[in-house]
Order: C-alpha cells, then sequence, then structure tokens
C-alpha cells in the first residue's frame, strides 16, 4: 500500500495513531525502516509501527475477534521485532521489540517463550518497570504447569527476584508507569506474606507509603489503599507468627495498633476504602483481636 515512503512521510505516524489508524501507522512504519534502515529516523518509524501492531491485537481481542482472525496481524509483529532486533540490537527499538514478543507469547499461553523475551530486555530499558512486571507474571504462570521445569531456582524465585529489581518511580513517570509499578509491587507482597517474609512485607509496604504520599491527589486516592492493605498485611503477619508460638503478649502488642488505627474516625473514610478493595483483612483483623 505505501511505496516509497519518505522521512517526511514518517511524520504523519503519531497523527494515524492519534486518529485510531493503526493500520496505516503500522504499515508506514514498517515500510520506511525496512526501506531505509540507515535513516536516523528509522527506528523511530520501527518504534511507531510496532507500537501499532500490539494495539490493533489488542483492539481486535477486546471486539472478541478469533486467534485465527488475528494471526496475520500477529505474524507482522513477529516478524517486524525479528527485524528490528537484528538491525538495531543495542537501540531501544530492540527492547521494545523483545517486550512486544514476550506480550504475545504471553497472551497465547507459550509462557517460557515469553520469558526468553522478556529476559533479554537490557536493564536501561526505558519501560524497564512494566517489562520486569511482565517477566514476573509469566513466570509465576509457567510455575503453575507442573509439566514446565525451571532451570535452577524455582519460578517463583526468579519472579520474586525480577519484582525487586523494579526501579523506584522517577517525577517523570506517567500513570501507566505508576500503575504498574503498584501493581507488582503488589504482587511481590503477595510472595513475601505467602512466604512468611513478613519484615521485608512490612519495609515494602512503608516504602511503597511513602512514595504514594508523593503522588497527585487522584494518584494517591488510587494506590496508597493498596500500599496501606500490604501495610495491613504485614503487621497480622507477625501478629500471626507470634499467636504460633503462644506468644499472645507479643501477637496483641502488634496487631491491637493496626486495629485501633482502623478504628480512629479520622482514618474510617480511608479504612472503608481499604475494605472495599480486600473485605478479607477486616476478618483477619478480627481474628487476632
Amino acid at each position: 500500500r505505501f511505496r516509497n515512503v519518505t522521512g517526511v512521510q514518517t511524520c504523519a505516524l503519531p497523527i494515524y495513531m492519534n486518529r485510531d489508524d493503526l493500520f496505516s501507522a503500522a504499515v508506514l512504519g514498517e515500510e520506511f525502516c525496512r526501506s531505509d534502515s540507515r535513516s536516523i529516523k528509522a527506528t523511530t518509524a520501527a518504534t511507531y509501527a510496532i507500537r501499532s501492531y500490539a494495539m490493533l491485537l489488542a483492539k481486535g481481542e477486546g471486539e472478541g475477534r478469533s486467534k485465527e482472525d488475528l494471526e496475520s496481524d500477529r505474524a507482522r509483529l513477529r516478524s517486524l521485532a525479528k527485524f528490528i532486533e537484528s538491525t538495531w540490537p543495542d537501540d531501544p527499538a530492540a527492547d521494545l521489540a523483545r517486550q512486544m514478543q514476550g506480550w504475545v507469547s504471553a497472551r497465547e499461553r507459550n509462557y517460557v517463550d515469553a520469558i526468553a523475551h522478556f529476559e533479554r530486555v537490557s536493564p536501561g530499558y526505558a519501560d524497564r518497570t512494566r517489562s520486569l512486571y511482565q517477566l514476573a507474571d509469566a513466570l509465576l504462570q509457567a510455575g503453575k504447569d507442573a509439566n514446565t521445569k525451571s532451570q535452577g531456582p524455582t519460578f517463583e524465585q526468579r519472579a520474586t527476584a525480577a519484582l525487586q529489581l523494579i526501579p523506584d518511580l522517577d517525577a517523570q513517570a506517567d500513570s501507566g508507569t505508576i500503575g504498574a509499578f503498584f501493581a507488582a509491587k503488589q504482587v511481590l507482597g503477595g510472595l513475601y506474606y505467602r512466604n512468611k517474609q513478613f519484615d521485608q512485607l512490612e519495609k515494602l509496604s512503608d516504602s511503597l507509603l511513602a512514595r504514594a504520599n508523593t503522588l497527585d491527589e487522584k494518584s494517591k486516592g488510587e494506590h496508597k489503599p493498596n500500599a496501606q492493605i500490604l501495610n495491613y498485611y504485614g503487621r497480622f503477619g507477625k501478629a500471626n507468627a507470634a499467636l504460633e508460638k503462644s506468644d499472645y503478649a507479643a501477637a496483641q502488642a502488634m496487631a491491637l495498633p493496626v486495629i485501633q488505627m482502623a478504628k480512629d474516625a479520622a482514618v474510617q473514610e480511608y479504612f472503608n476504602q481499604l475494605k472495599e478493595k480486600d473485605p478479607a483483612i477486616i476478618q483477619i483483623g478480627r481474628a487476632h483481636v
């Protein structure tokens, strides 16, 4: 459809995407980056193209289109990703290509393949937060399959390590990155709780609460309750460990301050948000009372 695409024409790529003409953005960007790979605009065109293919796939899935119906878009994305990796292996576009291949494989539930792609993403990648979160999710999903074996550490251990590598938010983080950051740390907190690593969980929740307090009011309202949930689980987990050792005084000392805080009229509205997000936390509190 697009022949002899020029660098000037690639300026239209964001316009196509903003108009939701993802097919044009994908095909135009791919045609240019393949035909003029030495251009300084080639990697930018490639980035627009592969993102557009991914958005086409997500949109098609959201519309209920079958896997077979979307196979051509999936094949184009994979083909372009391989071209990007082989042509500019050290460019940020190559890391995006690796991430997109992992994303496609994960959606096909081919978690071993997804893991291999995500693990090749370089440490300096701009979307490191999301790619590590995706890696951890693929590892945890792979761990549910009894026929899939992990080399060396378990899948859960590898997922924990990936989540621990997620960098702190910077001042320029967008809402998507912020959401991925807190969601990933929530998963990490769940792993700590499952493995009774309550000190690590409490430390994590304290850092997340401090980070949430630096966000704008809308983002704070969205993410702070999740951080508070982890804080409750960490404190009650430590109290439960004390109960298992019949150290009732220590269990009471750990649990009651949290319960009293929840009863404070000044935090009732906030605690109601917490209950809505995770009612189980109330049952845990009552058990310790």
